[in-house]
């Protein structure tokens, strides 16, 4: 088994999981309520590969993570922050 195609699914799984995140976060914001994103689950994926894996996918081992973890801050921080700044704006 090739462990690089194992990661690199176990890196997609994360993405996704912080895209639907991302959707749930965008859902709630825009309808004032509901369910909330899964911040954790996503940088615990990418940390383990980052542990697990002695490769790397595009650079090398760190870089890989350092652009996962920012993917990850800004799915889970920023767009939903600049999505509510954006709707709680008044009309002028």
């Amino acid at each position: 088994m090739n462990w690089y195609y194992v990661s690199a699914l176990l890196v997609l799984l994360g993405l996704s999981i912080d895209c639907l995140s991302l959707y749930v976060s965008v859902k709630r914001i825009y309808f004032r309520g509901g369910a909330s994103g899964i911040p954790i689950v996503g940088l615990l994926i990418y940390t383990l590969v980052f542990l697990w894996y002695d490769g790397f996918f595009l650079f090398s081992k760190a870089v890989d993570f350092i652009i996962l973890l920012v993917v990850h801050i800004t799915i889970h921080f920023f767009i939903p922050a600049g999505l509510k700044k954006v709707l709680d704006k008044p009309a002028t």
